[in-house]
């Protein structure tokens, strides 16, 4: 699911998307976590700008991406 910074999907919303519908109600909290975690990082990174390092990519299941020397790569503005 793309983020958009600008407007949190609320939990009504979200569970009515056809992928997470079909979700157990466990699998559905989690995946709103997720969400809303993805949310408060993009959202604090949009209102750092320009202060340094963006912060760390993320994969789905929140675990950092690395490079091939295990490195955390590091978004910048």
């Amino acid at each position: 699911m793309l983020v958009d910074p600008n407007r949190l999907v609320s939990w009504q919303e979200f569970v009515k998307i056809p992928h997470v519908s079909k979700l157990s109600i466990n699998e559905q909290v989690a995946q709103y976590n997720q969400y809303t975690v993805q949310f408060n990082i993009i959202r604090a990174q949009m209102l750092n700008r320009g202060s340094g390092p963006f912060g760390y990519l993320l994969q789905e299941n929140l675990a950092y991406l690395t490079q091939e020397n295990s490195a955390k790569i590091i978004i910048k503005t």
